[in-house]
């Protein structure tokens, strides 16, 4: 009569560890692949300087734009009774790289301003003025520069200083708008900085950032497949490492 032996624990051990250690192997391979596969853009947002000359454009007018309240009709002069808001066009240089190991298009994107959708943001540029088209193709490791522009809203002291200096019904670069509001002790944003001398004829500005009120974007971009990468920016973020 024959005997049924049940297998010992170590028999039972010496069996599953190579099984566990193949479908850990097989795990492994799967996920490596699909992190192969996977899209992977980093988006880099900050200040356009267009005064200093570089490779992608220089100083650049701007365009402004009034709303008013009026009682239906509207005679010029401008009076500043009636202004009630003033947009500027303002450009950001966005670095788009793809960090991934493959190809990525770059199809749509939405900017949001204060948490809430942005509807006067314009698109990306090569230099102001000169559109770029959707989609943007990047292969992997490959970076791309490009203009964002948006619009700022000035604050009403700015907005003073501007129809005080018959500024409103002119054509003026970005660098005279600038100019003009840190001569009247200001930033765009109606916060108070202040022009100190830094040698060599230059000057810069300070300014008390923990008081300061400034508007927060964000980029969102999508990609072909449906992945999104964003960043989020604003006026005194500074250069990123």
């Amino acid at each position: 009569m024959l005997r049924r032996v049940r297998p010992r624990a170590p028999q039972i051990l010496a069996w599953l560890v190579p099984i566990v250690i193949s479908l850990f192997a097989l795990y492994n391979s799967w996920q490596a692949r699909l992190e192969s596969q996977a899209e992977s853009v980093l988006v880099q947002v900050t200040n356009y300087v267009p005064w200093i000359r570089d490779s992608v454009g220089q100083n650049y007018q701007v365009n402004l734009r009034s709303v008013v309240a009026t009682d239906g009709t509207f005679v010029p002069p401008l009076r500043r009774e009636i202004l009630k808001k003033v947009l500027v066009d303002n450009y950001w240089s966005c670095l788009v790289s793809n960090v991934g190991s493959r190809a990525v298009s770059i199809v749509a994107f939405q900017v949001h301003r204060d948490g809430s959708p942005d509807r006067e943001s314009a698109g990306f540029f090569k230099v102001p003025d000169q559109a770029i088209e959707l989609p943007i193709t990047l292969e992997p490791g490959a970076s791309r520069r490009v203009l964002l522009r948006t619009t700022i809203e000035l604050a009403s002291p700015a907005i003073d200083v501007l129809y005080r200096r018959d500024k409103l019904d002119h054509k003026l670069t970005f660098d005279d708008l600038v100019n003009t509001l840190l001569a009247a002790g200001m930033d765009q944003y109606g916060n108070a900085v202040r022009i100190v001398p830094a040698g060599d004829g230059r000057a810069r500005f300070d300014i008390d950032l923990t008081r300061a009120s400034q508007e927060r974007f964000r980029l969102q971009l999508k990609t072909g497949n449906g992945k999104y990468f964003q960043d989020d920016f604003w006026w005194y973020k500074g250069p990123q490492f």
